[in-house]
This record gives structure tokens, sequence and C-alpha cells, in this order.
């Protein structure tokens, strides 16, 4: 039987050790992918350990190649290889495409990791509600380290310009980005240990009337002549985000 404890607690301390607060740092502990931020609930998630890949991997502009790779990974084994061709703008994406959400306070969050420089990175959420497909997106650029988010226009607008990284295949940063959809308006930035507040800012949206279904796309871009490869693992989508 579960005794969940109330968090900070005394009860039941011993000398050396303490019990576990909660079952989610219990789960951390044992191993889950849910442990950078916690909050929202879980509604999907791709550690990239399965035996094939579960998206649509496409060039972007041609050339490239995206696959499984036990290459480099934050957890487990595998995580999945971009490579881009080797022409400026060119570059490789993989989408997934997942039923329609149940709240609208939503989360995406994933990690990547490479070894090159001046490269461009872009993630985006959407959701298709047969009225309207609204976005939630940032893109990061790695020679000016800037995060930009897309806004009602449909355009980028700088959020973060100290997001420097190390770029080295071992060392995995991680991303989260949270929306309110009913409100259509951003939340927070998560980019490793610095949050940033979006609240000022608002989601794209167009009309449409398409099937109901979520997408959640991640591309990465050489900005120079020059072939770029780079690791995502751990892509993870909540819900009830607080």
């Amino acid at each position: 039987m579960v005794h969940t404890l109330p968090d900070y607690t005394s009860k039941w301390k011993t000398k050396t050790i303490s019990a576990i607060a909660d079952n989610a740092e219990l789960a951390a502990r044992l191993g889950s992918i849910v442990s950078f931020d916690r909050r929202g609930n879980v509604s999907w998630i791709d550690d990239f350990e399965a035996a094939t890949l579960r998206w649509n991997a496409v060039t972007v502009g041609g050339g490239g190649t995206g696959a499984l790779s036990t290459t480099h990974a934050r957890g487990g084994d595998s995580s999945v290889k971009l490579v881009t061709a080797a022409t400026t703008n060119r570059g490789f994406h993989i989408t997934v495409y997942l039923p329609m959400p149940t709240s609208t306070r939503m989360g995406v969050e994933f990690s990547f990791a490479t070894d090159d420089a001046d490269w461009f990175l872009n993630c985006i959420y959407s959701i298709d509600d047969r009225i309207q497909r609204k976005y939630m997106g940032l893109t990061w650029t790695e020679s000016t380290d800037t995060i930009a988010v897309y806004d009602q226009t449909g355009l980028t607008t700088p959020v973060m310009t100290n997001a420097k990284s190390l770029n080295d295949a071992y060392m995995f940063h991680t991303i989260k980005l949270v929306s309110d959809f009913s409100t259509n308006d951003y939340m927070r930035l998560l980019w490793d240990d610095i949050e940033t507040d979006l609240t000022a800012y608002h989601i794209y949206r167009t009309v449409t009337a398409d099937t109901r279904f979520a997408t959640l796309d991640i591309a990465f871009t050489t900005k120079e002549n020059v072939a770029k490869t780079c690791y995502i693992d751990n892509v993870i989508t909540t819900m009830n985000e607080a």
C-alpha cells in the first residue's frame, strides 16, 4: 500500500535517510525520463528506445538523414540522430501526429546534443480543432544564443538572448515550452536551469477545416555549407500545466 507523505514531512524520519515525499520522486529515482520539470501531467512520451522510429523523418530542402542511433543518448541506449546536408539552410526534421489533447494548458519538452556550431533548431506543437489550428513554437539560433517564439503574427519574437550551449554530443540540453490554448497565450519557457515568463506573448492561429489532431515537429538546420549532426532524446508532452 502506498503511504503518500505531505511535502517536506519529517514523519518516519530516520537517522540516515528520510522517506520519499511523493510518488513522482520515486518514479524519477527508478529511471523515469520525466525528471527535468515535473509540473503538468504527462500525456505522451518517446525515449527512442523502441526498435523503430515512430516519427515521420523528412528532409528540409533536400539531403540529410534522420534515424535512431545508439551513439549518444540522454538516458537509456538510443536517441534519434538528425544529419543535415552540407548546404546552407538544409536540414532534417521529425514529425509525429497525436490525438487531440483533453486539456488546454499544454507543454512540450525535449533534450538535444550536438558537437557542431552555427545551426538552427526549431520545434512546433500545434492542435487542430477543425475551427482553428493553433501553434506554439520556438526557434533557437546557435550563433546568437537566441531563443524566439512564434507570436500571433506567425513571426518569431526573441525571448531569450543568453541561451549559450555547450556544443558537445555528450551534453544534452533540455527545453520545455508551455502554453494555454484556451486563452491563446504562452506561459513559460525553460532552458536548462533558466525559466522565462512568456505570458506577454500570444500563440499563432489560422482558420482550418482539417481533422482533429495534434502535431509535434522538431527540425535541425545548418546555417553554413557544412553538414551538422544533432541528437534528440526524451520528448515529452504534458497537459494540465499550472
